[in-house]
């Protein structure tokens, strides 16, 4: 079974205990600092929840446009776009097949 996890009980983890448990993914020891602190902001402004809008969700750190999007879609089950990663946005730009 996994653990319980809620914004509280992330900030009593230390860094390196946190770490290690997302050291698979890219840049995981600057994604500590952001968790950290985002969920010092979602138990300040949020009731310990997410944010839902966009612009909330972009507010807090480490999180840009296509999390953003997918969250609203996973979470509030809100379409509002396509998260794409920036490389896609670009090449698309080039391509004309999208607006800059």
């Amino acid at each position: 079974s996994h653990p319980s996890f809620s914004p509280a009980s992330i900030l009593t983890l230390s860094d390196s205990d946190l770490d290690s448990l997302i050291s698979c993914v890219g840049y995981h020891r600057k994604k500590v600092v952001y968790i950290k602190k985002t969920c010092e902001i979602l138990i300040k402004d949020y009731n310990n929840d997410i944010p839902d809008t966009i612009e909330g969700l972009m507010s807090l750190p480490g999180v840009g446009r296509k999390m953003s999007v997918l969250a609203m879609q996973g979470a509030w089950g809100k379409n509002i776009g396509i998260g794409v990663d920036v490389h896609v946005n670009r090449i698309a730009q080039r391509l004309g097949w999208v607006k800059k």
